[in-house]
């Protein structure tokens, strides 16, 4: 559920079911790895590839893209999105004073979330996912996934892997829907809701099979290419180990593939700092100082 407006980014929130938690022997709030955890991790990242497609696919939007005032300032002006998904406990409450109370959450994970979401701007990419939430997708889904670094980030006390779901956002379709008034919508989003719910919790299907029936979820993937993919796996695990000379290598393999990835660009320039030589102390995570 959509929770808080804080600036330009809307907190949202995923919850476990009471059954896949427990405490550990130091009181740490953990998740049992079951198939209704894996389910609710997965929703959770198809959500946001979903959100995607519609926003892409809004005649409200598309109306509001192509408005006059706005194409005269910004050519091929279109409205995006990013996503930072990540995972962990969070004190739920009506917070605030006798004249402004929110409810929320307050969390480091909180944070977290939300410098995920910021870095996806730095990053290129529409979607950042915390090495933590990767850890509970199914292994299809994490399949799916490309690790992009390893951070360490202000509010967390270790580093963390991030990865990305690879989709081709520009080249996503734009397909006309049917235009119902908020009613029907309402009525239409209740009756999905119950689908899901007894379709993945009370039924027990896996939601990965979502990425072979779903239409807008193959149009987003159906031009990614296993070349590139390879190219930059391997390209990463040299950066990872310090071998930057050769990981530049890779990474211009990577480009001459794709030649706008984000990710790739983005640690070219960060190994170009130091004249593509790790640090003698290179501790196979660097700082993400952009919020």
């Amino acid at each position: 559920s959509v929770n808080k407006n804080i600036g330009e980014a809307f907190l949202m929130v995923w919850k476990f079911v009471e059954d896949d938690l427990y405490e550990d022997e130091s009181g740490e709030l953990c998740i049992n790895p079951s198939q209704t955890a894996e389910n609710t991790a997965d929703l959770a990242l198809i959500s946001y590839l979903k959100t995607m497609f519609k926003i892409k696919n809004d005649t409200k939007l598309m109306r509001y893209s192509a408005h006059s005032a706005i194409t005269e300032r910004v050519s091929n002006f279109r409205v995006k999105v990013g996503f930072g998904l990540h995972v962990g406990w969070a004190i739920e409450g009506a917070i605030g004073s006798d004249y402004k109370i929110d409810a929320s959450y307050l969390s480091p994970n909180v944070n977290i979330a939300s410098r995920l979401e910021a870095a996806t701007k730095q990053f290129g990419v529409p979607i950042l996912i915390s090495g933590t939430l990767y850890e509970l997708l199914s292994s299809h889904c994490k399949n799916l996934c490309r690790q992009v670094d390893r951070i360490a980030v202000k509010g967390s006390q270790h580093p963390v892997s991030i990865y990305t779901v690879d989709v081709k956002w520009s080249e996503v379709p734009e397909i006309r829907e049917n235009v119902y008034d908020k009613q029907t919508k309402k009525l239409i989003s209740i009756k999905l809701r119950k689908a899901i719910r007894e379709k993945f919790y009370e039924k027990g299907q896996h939601v990965y099979d979502l990425f072979n029936h779903d239409r807008s979820l193959m149009e987003m993937r159906k031009t990614i290419d296993p070349k590139f993919q390879y190219a930059f796996k391997a390209a990463f695990k040299k950066y990872l180990r310090g071998d930057w000379e050769s990981a530049q290598e890779k990474f211009k393999e990577c480009l001459d593939l794709d030649h706008l990835d984000g990710p790739t660009l983005t640690l070219v320039n960060y190994m170009h700092k130091y004249k593509y030589v790790a640090p003698e102390d290179w501790p196979k995570y660097r700082q993400l100082t952009e919020k």
